[in-house]
Parts: structure tokens; C-alpha cells; sequence
């Protein structure tokens, strides 16, 4: 039962044709920031609405954050 889940994780695609991060609504980046929304993108990469789950003063904050395109 367990390996066929673990092939499925295994084949999920995180990057798009051009090998550049493609962001999940709702994944999470290094443990901290939950992606939102998509707010767009350019040539040198993509701005993700994010909110902080481990700000200093305990509130969950909306930040902009940018993953720059892989070169």
C-alpha cells in the first residue's frame, strides 16, 4: 500500500518546462511560509502572496516573496 503512494510522490512535477519552480497554493516553504496566491510573474521569476507561520510576534503576517528563476 505504501509504495504505490510513494511512487506518486515521486512523480509529482515541482518544476514547470523550463526546470523553473512551479509554486503550489497552499505548499510551504522551508517550514515557514504558506503559499497563498500567485501575484505573478516575469522574466527573472515569481511573486508568491505568503504568510509567515513563525513571525516574532506570534501573528501569522502576509509577506510578498520572490523565487527567482533558475539559471
Amino acid at each position: 500500500v505504501i509504495k504505490p503512494i510513494l511512487e506518486s510522490i515521486r512523480k509529482q512535477n515541482f518544476r514547470d518546462q523550463k526546470n523553473n519552480y512551479k509554486p503550489i497554493i497552499g505548499d510551504h516553504i522551508a517550514y515557514r511560509f504558506e503559499i497563498v496566491k500567485i501575484l505573478g510573474s516575469g522574466a527573472f521569476g515569481k511573486v508568491l502572496e505568503v504568510v509567515d507561520h513563525k513571525s516574532s510576534d506570534g501573528k501569522k503576517k502576509k509577506y510578498a516573496l520572490k523565487i527567482l528563476k533558475k539559471s
